[in-house]
């Protein structure tokens, strides 16, 4: 997202704040939560910025680069790359952390990308909205985000990539919310 956009989202997500008070409990967080991905999503959907990704050749490179330490370092469960950002469902295997792995697929996909198409410069942003999926039915509204999100745009301007979901992954509790299971 071009930083106008950006900065649009943080006076949002501020003002929304201010109106609402301190986070005091859980459905305050999930509240502020709906708020901030609903905005962003807007943000998003409206293609701002260089939208680099509408690009076949690009689009390649990231889904590539996806699947090539797919089983490895992650599983992939879904993604969608859109012309302007990428939806991704992974879950990492062993040692890897959401932090090495979108380090490691940012540097190594940017590099690609900006020789591809002769640009220089930041390509990705800096941090990735990343969130820790906690149990099946949130898991599952996940996978039908990432299904549905390119529902206004042309076949061929993005890249949509489902399994048949399958989340056997292990709920893991949010101590902040006062989960304890």
């Amino acid at each position: 997202m071009p930083p106008t956009a950006v900065a649009e989202y943080k006076v949002a997500v501020e003002r929304w704040t201010k109106e609402h008070g301190m986070i005091e409990t859980k459905q305050d967080a999930e509240e502020l939560e709906r708020f901030k991905v609903n905005l962003l999503n807007k943000l998003l959907d409206k293609c701002l910025g260089k939208c680099v990704l509408k690009n076949f050749t690009v689009r390649d490179i990231v889904t590539k680069s996806l699947h090539h330490f797919d089983h490895q370092r992650y599983h992939i469960h879904d993604y969608v790359i859109m012309p302007n950002h990428v939806h991704l469902l992974i879950e990492p295997l062993e040692e890897w952390t959401i932090q090495k792995l979108m380090y490691s697929l940012k540097s190594y996909t940017a590099h690609m990308i900006n020789k591809a198409i002769a640009m220089d410069g930041a390509l990705w942003q800096h941090e990735s909205y990343d969130r820790i999926i906690r149990n099946e039915s949130h898991y599952y509204k996940v996978v039908n985000y990432i299904a549905r999100n390119p529902r206004n745009f042309k076949e061929g301007d993005y890249a949509l990539y489902l399994t048949n979901g399958r989340p056997d992954f292990k709920p893991i509790p949010n101590y902040a919310l006062g989960e304890n299971n």
